[in-house]
């Protein structure tokens, strides 16, 4: 059986082919990973001089692409170094370099305190959407460890923070308060809150919906109605349910006027 040929830049794969980059159209999002891939591409196949690293490109760029390459002075003098610096500099790679800043992450902070987190996928898909711009931020330095856990806590929302700080506290009595609780611990004890198999999660569930009354005469005119509905109706689904207690905690005093009004305009109606 013949030997597979030596790797040189005659074995570099065409465009389209399962190891070769794809098409580069001149897009800064792509202008890195591209280069990339393809100075590794290079190095696998023992292409390492100037002038052949800075033709082989060109087969895997599309025409408009092909011609500014062509027009560069690193091109027609081979100078691979420069001429990747140039194409990083020509492409704005640094737009993507600058991806995120931090009042982007500030404005995730304060939507998402507003969201109520009920469950443990509640809570997840919160912890997705700040890694996704926190921990970018943090590994690029644009923010310190006590910044990112300052804004993971910031953007719970009020009630599932009082949750968490008291587990916090049940395993630390001594908590220091002068500073962020840590993103790990804080995550932790989330999910502890939250944890699906807990025998209590769904409580309502497990009760079921209660049956329904049967049918009962409607009083005469001449009773005064109280404003109470006597039925018993069936139980929400847990997370319905939950809701609505959170929606009503919040609407305090406000809810109870409200009901006292519409029990007397049911009382006036019969009168």
């Amino acid at each position: 059986m013949a030997a597979p040929p030596a790797r040189s830049v005659l074995t570099m794969p065409l465009l389209g082919m399962k190891s070769a980059p794809e098409l580069f159209q001149g897009d800064h999002t792509h202008v890195r990973s591209f280069l990339d891939h393809y100075e590794c591409l290079c190095a696998y196949h023992n292409v390492t001089s100037d002038q052949e690293m800075v033709k082989s490109i060109l087969q895997y760029c599309n025409a408009h692409v092909r011609e500014i390459i062509e027009g560069m002075a690193h091109y027609y003098t081979p100078d691979w170094a420069n001429l990747k610096a140039d194409l990083l500099k020509y492409f704005d790679a640094d737009l993507s370099d600058e991806r995120f800043f931090e009042r982007h992450l500030k404005s995730f902070a304060l939507e998402s305190r507003m969201q109520p987190i009920m469950t443990l996928q509640d809570f997840r898909a919160y912890n997705h959407g700040f890694i996704h711009i926190g921990g970018w931020l943090k590994n690029k330095g644009r923010i310190s460890v006590d910044e990112y856990n300052h804004y993971f806590w910031a953007g719970l929302s009020p009630v599932f923070r009082g949750l968490v700080e008291t587990c916090l506290r049940t395993k630390d009595p001594n908590l220091d308060i002068s500073r962020p609780f840590p993103y790990d611990d804080v995550c932790q004890s989330a999910e502890e809150v939250l944890h699906h198999d807990c025998f209590d999660a769904d409580d309502l569930d497990f009760l079921g919906p209660r049956a329904a009354p049967a049918p009962q005469a409607q009083p005469s005119a001449s009773h005064h109605s109280d404003g109470r509905d006597d039925s018993v109706r069936p139980l929400l689904p847990s997370h319905e349910a939950r809701r609505n207690l959170e929606s009503l905690e919040k609407e305090g005093p406000t809810a109870r006027k409200q009901d006292e009004v519409e029990t007397l305009i049911k009382y006036l109606s019969h009168m």
